[in-house]
């Protein structure tokens, strides 16, 4: 019988693994969540600013990953429909959420020769509309696709 809070899951680490359709299986190990337009004060979001804000987050999560790649999952857009024109740029939102989540897999890509490596990481951002997890279904769908042969590192501990 397990003594921790119902909301703790027993095995933390079957709370976000999934199996990629490229046969490796992944678990979540550490997850930062911020919310996208949290400083805009006024106005609508636009194409430009997301797109400004998304390469910007993929550059300071690269510099801040500590040799780990990054990839991206790309946002889903959806046009804002305005009633006049609006002279700031193409009112467009995505998803609400950040996320910025260091994933491991037990298995080695076949770029591994040596055999002190013994396992492979890769971080991952995406957008989801509430926090988590769970992750959204449509984004492990994404997550699912992605090829982690080539994405991902080996490192050992």
């Amino acid at each position: 019988m397990s003594t921790l809070p119902p909301q703790i899951p027993e095995h933390p680490e079957r709370a976000a693994s999934f199996s990629l359709d490229c046969g490796f299986r992944v678990s979540l190990h550490e997850l930062k969540q911020s919310l996208v337009y949290e400083g805009l004060l006024e106005g609508l979001p636009t194409r430009e600013r997301n797109q400004l804000y998304v390469r910007r987050t993929v550059q300071t999560v690269g510099q801040d990953s500590d040799s780990v790649p990054v990839t991206l999952l790309d946002p889903v857009a959806k046009p804002i429909e305005t009633k006049d024109p609006y002279h700031f740029g193409e009112p467009e939102s995505i998803p609400g959420v950040l996320c910025v989540g260091r994933f491991r897999s037990n298995q080695c890509t076949s770029a591994s020769d040596d055999p002190y490596e013994g396992y492979s990481q890769l971080v991952v951002i995406w957008f989801q509309d509430e926090f988590g997890p769970p992750i959204s279904e449509d984004v492990q769908e994404q997550f699912r696709q992605m090829d982690w042969e080539t994405l991902a590192k080996n490192f050992t501990d």
